[in-house]
């Protein structure tokens, strides 16, 4: 059996409790705010990380001796936790508004409601 591209496997399920179980969903704005959100959050490491690497080139410049070997030391773990951060963060911004476009194709393609009522009742007379 295949899975949509939502991951989910509709055909057993029918096409009335497909559509009504879609509809009833929170939609794909949630999961594009959240996307918005995730990339803002990408950034903001980023630009922590961006800093976090000039105030070490300038106290490296400014400041000589074992203090500031270990004082760089202790900074340089926070560059890299920074940076892993910002691709974490990207990468599930990048998630959600994969997430977000696929409902909406979903939603794009599956028949509505009203829809399959007037084909219901369309097969119910043709046959009667």
């Amino acid at each position: 059996m295949t899975m949509g591209l939502t991951g989910v496997i509709w055909l057993p399920r029918g096409a009335t409790v497909n559509s009504t179980t879609l509809i009833a969903g929170a939609g794909p704005v949630p999961l594009s705010v959240a996307s918005a959100a995730w990339t803002a959050l990408s950034t903001s490491f980023v630009d922590a990380n961006l800093t976090l690497v000039r105030v070490m080139a300038e106290l490296a410049a400014g400041w000589q001796g074992v203090s500031a070997v270990a004082a760089l030391a202790k900074i340089t773990p926070f560059t890299v936790w920074t940076a892993e951060c910002a691709e974490l963060a990207a990468d599930t911004a990048a998630k959600a508004g994969l997430e977000a476009g696929a409902y909406t194709t979903a939603a794009l393609i599956m028949p509505s409601i009203p829809g399959l009522v007037a084909v219901k009742t369309a097969k119910a007379t043709a046959y009667t």
